[in-house]
């Protein structure tokens, strides 16, 4: 915390940078994101492809309708394509995004996600703890 003198009245108290980001990082990862992925926006995403303009597109257009959609059943988004198109700099970006604003975010890399949760398939403990990182935090 900063204190900030004041003259005829008590010192006003500030959050210092290190503070902010320090939060901003545990959120990150809380998310289940790589603070060192912060240079993964969408200003930096670069759209070589019809495909990856689309995509980001809709990224984008996610984030700026979250608020009205958010609480419809069409609240979600998923990013598919081949290796090397954009999905994991997008899927990151949008997490950026949203958590900038306030919204609780999961990032959810599929392969690793379903291997976990089908791993544990026949062990219904394990299988819960696993499924609840995805179900109960946003």
């Amino acid at each position: 915390m900063i204190v900030i003198p004041q003259e005829k009245t008590q010192p006003i108290m500030r959050v210092c940078k290190c503070q902010e980001i320090n939060k901003t990082q545990k959120q990150w990862i809380i998310a289940g994101l790589n603070p060192k992925d912060s240079d993964k926006t969408f200003t930096t995403f670069k759209a070589e492809t019809d495909v990856q303009k689309r995509m980001k597109d809709t990224a984008t257009n996610y984030c700026i309708k979250f608020k009205s959609i958010k609480r419809s059943n069409q609240n979600s988004i998923a990013l598919l394509g081949n290796p090397g198109s954009g999905k994991t700099h997008l899927s990151i970006a949008i997490g950026v995004n949203l958590l900038s604003k306030g919204v609780k975010v999961v990032y959810m890399p599929y392969i690793t996600a379903t291997t976990a949760l089908k791993q544990y398939a026949m062990d219904p403990e394990n299988y819960q703890r696993h499924i609840n990182k995805y179900l109960n935090y946003c």
